[in-house]
């Protein structure tokens, strides 16, 4: 790319060179002046528009790539379901911020074997939550924007929690974990990387009580 925008900037100035030569030698001065501005001042703005073709080019192969490399990890969750068992209105983790609503959910979830094949991993901590009417994040764009980080997350087998060491597991898993939601915000649902599944309702919050 670098040898490309060189050899386009050694052509541009040839061309600026040959015309403006050219146009004192078969012109009057000041159609000659007039004629090496206008050249300069096209050859100028056609640097910019190849200028910003390439950044956007290199940026839409970027991302590409980017989404490229995380789909090998997303695919795993695909077009999985979640099957919601508790959602309850908890008090406020630590990290607690003003204007959300805390909830315990207990779901379990599912991947879709036809995406995720018999024994594909996934990793529980990857999971976040997002407004059930939200985009998938663009593969350049901020993922952790308007997205819901899950708290004290565990897993539930023989209906004991247990702490995830690693994260990572197999199949479909019940979790526990708390999440705080804007108060705005009434359905969310999974994001897993790209993917985005399952669907859960929001209940009213618990009263404001003392803290």
């Amino acid at each position: 790319m670098c040898a490309r925008a060189l050899y386009l900037l050694l052509a541009a100035l040839f061309v600026y060179s040959v015309v403006t030569i050219a146009a004192f030698v078969y012109l009057p001065w000041w159609q000659a002046v007039l004629v090496s501005w206008v050249t300069f001042l096209l050859l100028v703005l056609g640097g910019r528009w190849l200028v910003r073709y390439t950044v956007r080019t290199a940026v839409n192969r970027l991302g590409e790539v980017t989404r490229g490399l995380f789909d090998a990890d997303g695919r795993v969750l695909r077009g999985a379901t979640a099957d919601v068992h508790i959602v309850r209105p908890a008090p406020p983790a630590a990290i607690d911020r003003p204007g959300l609503r805390w909830y315990e959910v207990e779901v379990t979830i599912f991947p879709d074997s036809a995406n995720a094949g018999p024994a594909a991993r996934w990793d529980v901590k990857g999971l976040r939550l997002a407004p059930a009417d939200a985009a998938p994040p663009a593969p350049l764009g901020d993922r952790g924007s308007g997205e819901f980080e899950p708290h004290d997350l565990v897993l539930m087998e023989n209906g004991e929690p247990v702490i995830p060491v690693d994260g990572i597991v197999t199949g479909p898993r019940r979790v526990r974990f708390v999440v705080g939601v804007p108060r705005e915000v009434r359905d969310v649902q999974f994001r897993y990387y790209f993917e985005q599944f399952g669907h859960i309702g929001v209940p009213p919050a618990l009263p404001a009580g003392p803290r």
